[in-house]
């Protein structure tokens, strides 16, 4: 059984529970985490928007076969009784969060808390090597820059987060502890 933190929202655990196998139950946890700290250094008040996608960012890609991702992610939501307003803006920030085309017009700083976020729990895989996941993680950073420069104390505090982070979770994978601590 995958263990979820506790949720304000506690049905975003089953929803992970059941599109999920343990594997990526463990990246989501890990993905919600990261935002977390994210978004309460970057002084983010009401984060529950960010912590929904976070949790639920790879539901769409999980499920196997052809399907409709943005279908079966609005499916999940409303497992859960989001207000429709809700379930469009998580969709958004999840949908944006990997896309090659990195730009957002709304929600542009959860989009890129979750973009890089999803890109530093890569940290805690062990086959992928370190190398590799900086480099992700860069090119991540990239379009974020690209995306945040527009203001200067957003961006300077996004690449502080990042760089702290970035350099702890090194740390984790390098003495293959799989507790994150900031």
């Amino acid at each position: 059984m995958c263990e979820m933190r506790k949720f304000s929202y506690m049905k975003e655990e089953d929803i992970v529970k059941n599109y999920c196998g343990l594997n990526d139950c463990k990246h989501a946890k890990r993905v919600v985490e990261l935002c977390e700290i994210f978004a309460t250094e970057m002084g983010i008040n009401n984060n529950g928007l960010l912590i929904r996608a976070a949790c639920l960012h790879d539901i769409g890609k999980i499920v196997k076969g052809k399907h409709d991702k943005k279908k079966t992610i609005k499916q999940a939501l409303k497992k859960v009784e989001y207000a429709p307003e809700d379930i469009e803006d998580v969709i958004y920030i999840i949908k944006y969060h990997k896309r090659k085309d990195f730009e957002p017009k709304r929600l542009k700083l959860e989009c890129s808390i979750l973009r890089i976020c999803d890109k530093l729990a890569k940290f805690y895989k062990p086959k992928i090597k370190e190398h590799k996941a900086i480099k992700s993680c860069e090119k991540s950073m990239e379009k974020i820059r690209k995306l945040l420069c527009d203001d200067k104390k957003i961006l300077n505090d996004f690449e502080q987060i990042y760089s702290t982070i970035k350099d702890k979770n090194r740390k984790i994978n390098n003495n293959s502890s799989f507790k994150f601590e900031y």
